[in-house]
């Protein structure tokens, strides 16, 4: 089953919980040569620097030792550091280069190359262990969830929430160290040299940073570390207060026995309808963690116009030296990397990365209109936009395969520009979105989801807040018969029918034929960030005109927009 960009976007930080993914040591092991730290091992312990074996702490009378503290020296030291940071950098073991960043920090705080360092290795590790997290669930077995009466924990299932939540907490401090230290390099001179910087997904290498970094590398991977810091304060600032072991336990089963839409709906479901709280805010810092990660959704866009222009300002021409350089292919700028790892043969080639100058001019114009609560942005000039940037980059990395569900297009060899273009034209403007007003007012992300249970413990689709207008089909088999149930098939005889009657979600024919279900939100306004145009086709023409939506306007704007896909889910 190919799940379409609702079920994504919705479902991806549920899947993170119960999809895992095994992991196994990745880095050979590495000579160490002799460190600034000298032998102390974690207890304390001084190793005997001859034999590398544990001896006694023998100490030396302070008096007798002459220590020297001449600027010369501190910068020698500093410069040893540096170089030590280099080296555990380029050997895939970021968090001992920031140690030796760090510490080259403590001597000499203005030093840009151990600032840059730090940060960057701070970006990698943080990077890494983000990958990690998806092993999380193989942890996992059936334990109950709290009743809610008790604001403490007070079963394993609540303890495990929290620390769910102190993980993206960990994972976030180590984005905000690295987002520190981009942040304090302005200067258009600064450059930094090394061998190289590998960054991991999983078990392989998929990127390897060679060469020189300027002041355009630093906003660029600053870009990149706020699009995490947004995820993971996302997620940080959700309740996963639910029977999150026993669902994922049942998830793994049925990832075992082969998912279908009904199984991955009843896992979802079953986690909703156990603890209310399931995903809606913290109450003691999820409001604060939302709003940051709405700012650093900005600031990630920011900087990365920003780099490209910088890229341009710094020099045009692609250099063999720079980590990360400026092409040209027509009138497109080329964002040139090295290297992309190749997944199968571990080789590594230049990536090219296109931005067309009118894939930026949207980005900046989004930027504007994603600050001001009442700006409209249509899916075209917004979640196209960021979607397309976004698919485009993991396309152009071949890391879409670690995404836990698959992309209903194929957007393998497309760069950023033309994926915008493609999701531009397959899916039109009948919704609108207020960045604004969802910055204005967090909310949890229960609210992107429907209703999905009608009874506590589902066991057929009767069982659903679904109801289709493929009346012959669904009496026949329960379901309809395209895309394992969820689609009405191509040659299903489509009536307008009313929907949900005699329930609180009853809504009348729209008027609109559509092979998708109807859904039910509790907010169909989505927190106030979701608006549709109620011009239909082929009730209306000429540009969308947009209205807040009742229950009845979510769906319809809905099923317009995935017309084209559900036509080849049928």
């Amino acid at each position: 089953m190919k799940l379409s960009f609702p079920v994504l976007l919705s479902g991806a930080a549920v899947l993170l919980l119960v999809s895992g993914c095994s992991t196994s040591p990745r880095r050979p092991p590495v000579d160490v040569p002799e460190t600034s730290h000298g032998g102390e091992i974690a207890d304390g312990t001084v190793l005997d620097q001859a034999d590398g074996k544990a001896g006694a702490d023998v100490r030396t009378d302070v008096e007798d030792v002459a220590v020297d503290l001449s600027p010369e020296a501190v910068s020698s030291e500093v410069q040893a550091l540096v170089d030590q940071g280099k080296y555990w950098l380029s050997n895939a073991e970021p968090v001992l280069a920031a140690k030796e960043f760090e510490a080259a920090l403590a001597l000499d705080p203005t030093n840009s190359d151990a600032v840059f360092g730090a940060a960057v290795s701070r970006y990698v590790a943080a990077t890494e262990l983000l990958a990690m997290v998806l092993t999380l669930p193989s942890q996992f077995s059936g334990y109950g969830a709290g009743s809610g009466t008790r604001s403490d924990p007070e079963s394993q299932n609540d303890y495990l929430a929290e620390e769910v939540h102190n993980i993206f907490l960990f994972l976030r401090s180590g984005f905000l160290e690295a987002e520190s230290g981009f942040s304090s390099i302005q200067d258009i001179g600064f450059r930094f040299d090394i061998e190289g910087v590998p960054i991991y997904v999983g078990t392989r290498p998929v990127v390897v940073l060679r060469g020189k970094f300027d002041l355009a590398d630093v906003r660029l991977l600053a870009g990149s570390n706020a699009f995490f810091l947004w995820f993971t304060e996302l997620l940080a600032a959700q309740d996963f207060r639910s029977d999150l072991l026993a669902a994922a336990y049942a998830g793994m089963k049925a990832q075992d026995e082969g998912l279908d839409l009904f199984t991955i709906l009843d896992v979802v479901g079953h986690l909703m309808a156990s603890d209310e709280r399931f995903f809606t805010l913290r109450k003691d810092d999820g409001h604060e963690l939302f709003a940051a990660g709405m700012q650093h959704m900005v600031d990630a866009g920011a900087n990365l116009v920003s780099g490209l222009s910088l890229l341009e300002e710094l020099g045009a021409e692609e250099e063999a030296d720079e980590a990360i350089s400026l092409g040209w292919d027509g009138g497109d700028r080329l964002m040139v990397v090295r290297n992309r790892v190749d997944g199968a043969t571990l080789d590594e080639a230049p990536l090219e990365i296109a931005f067309s100058q009118e894939l930026i001019d949207a980005s900046q114009e989004l930027l504007d209109r994603m600050q001001v609560a009442g700006e409209t942005v249509p899916f075209s000039q917004g979640p196209a936009v960021q979607l397309g940037t976004l698919l485009g980059f993991a396309a152009r990395l071949d890391v879409l395969k670690f995404m836990p569900v698959e992309i209903p297009i194929d957007v393998s060899g497309l760069q950023p520009g033309q994926v915008a273009l493609l999701l531009a034209l397959m899916f039109p403007d009948s919704l609108g979105f207020d960045y604004g007003a969802l910055a204005a007012q967090p909310v949890g992300l229960r609210v992107l989801f429907p209703l999905l249970m009608k009874v506590a413990d589902p066991v057929t689709a009767a069982d659903f807040w679904m109801e289709w207008e493929c009346p012959a089909e669904t009496a026949a088999n329960g379901v309809p018969a395209a895309a394992k149930g969820f689609v009405c098939s191509k040659n299903a005889e489509l009536v307008d029918a009313s929907h949900f009657p005699s329930t609180p979600f009853e809504m009348e024919p729209d008027g609109y034929l559509s092979p998708l279900p109807y859904l039910v939100w509790e907010d169909p306004t989505w927190g106030g960030f979701l608006l549709v145009d109620h011009h239909f086709p082929p009730m209306g023409e000429g540009d969308p005109e947009f209205v807040i939506p009742d229950l009845a306007l979510t769906n319809t704007g809905l099923h317009v927009w995935l017309k084209q896909l559900a036509g080849l889910l049928q």
